[in-house]
């Protein structure tokens, strides 16, 4: 499965260490979680059809959410997993990944429970990604 194949290619990759370590997750941030981290999550899946059926290919919209301290690291992780996913061709794992291509990027700011201004910065970016089924 594609999310699966995402996660061992970024997780494995040199620069998500130096930058997160291994602090990037499927779904949902870990409660008692660390700084910096990576949220990734389907916004949307759907198989390509034709008139003479399924063709065999799948489109995944993943979102990326870079939990950081300050804006400017969380647009640097958000660049380093552009960097990495944007170029890529080719079998991921067990998928063949035709092609990735971005669908937008946003700068979120969450405010903390006790209301001050040391909440957490999020870098957001979307990806849409092309594969064999």
């Amino acid at each position: 499965m594609i999310h699966d194949e995402i996660w061992n290619y970024l997780v494995t990759h040199e620069i998500m260490i130096a930058l997160v370590d291994d602090r990037i997750y499927e779904n949902l941030l870990p409660e008692e979680n660390q700084l910096p981290s990576v949220v990734y999550f389907e916004i949307s899946a759907i198989s390509e059809d034709t008139l003479s059926g399924p063709t065999g290919t799948g489109r995944t919209l993943l979102q990326f959410d870079c939990y950081t301290e300050t804006s400017a690291e969380a647009r640097r992780i958000r660049k380093a997993i552009k960097d990495l996913l944007q170029p890529f061709r080719g079998l991921m794992g067990s998928v063949f990944v035709n092609e990735i291509n971005v669908q937008g990027q946003r700068n979120e700011f969450e405010i903390n429970e006790e209301g001050d201004d040391r909440g957490r910065s999020i870098g957001q970016i979307d990806f849409l990604i092309t594969h064999d089924e």
